[in-house]
């Protein structure tokens, strides 16, 4: 395992799953931390309905930091990576969504954390 691998599992850990089941690949895997990235998004989601936007501001920075810090650091050189090796459009359309996705995901969870901390 190297630093980015312990640093996800680092991250998991953090914020209490440390346990998250990795069975679709090792946790540095697109499954894992995007499973993670949902993980995250519950928690979230709890903590507004019962503890307010203060615990919801954490579960928001955890995300943006995961988000920054580990998937959208490699997805983008992941692309060009899996448009290179194939030209299967369902792999690449893929990987585009799953980019698209975390970068709108990004956006989201930046305006969410300048809105709880009025």
């Amino acid at each position: 395992m190297g630093d980015v691998t312990l640093s996800v599992l680092d991250a998991f850990e953090d914020a209490g799953m440390g346990s998250l089941d990795t069975s679709h690949g090792p946790c540095d895997h697109i499954c894992s931390e995007l499973k993670f990235m949902a993980a995250l998004c519950v928690k979230e989601d709890e903590a507004w309905t019962s503890n307010g936007a203060e615990a919801a501001a954490v579960w928001l920075e955890r995300q943006r930091a995961f988000l920054q810090v580990h998937i959208l650091n490699w997805l983008p050189g992941w692309r060009s990576q899996v448009a290179a090796a194939t030209e299967e459009p369902y792999f690449q359309l893929a990987v585009e969504l799953a980019l698209a996705a975390c970068q709108a995901d990004a956006e989201i969870v930046r305006k969410r954390i300048e809105l709880s901390s009025y």
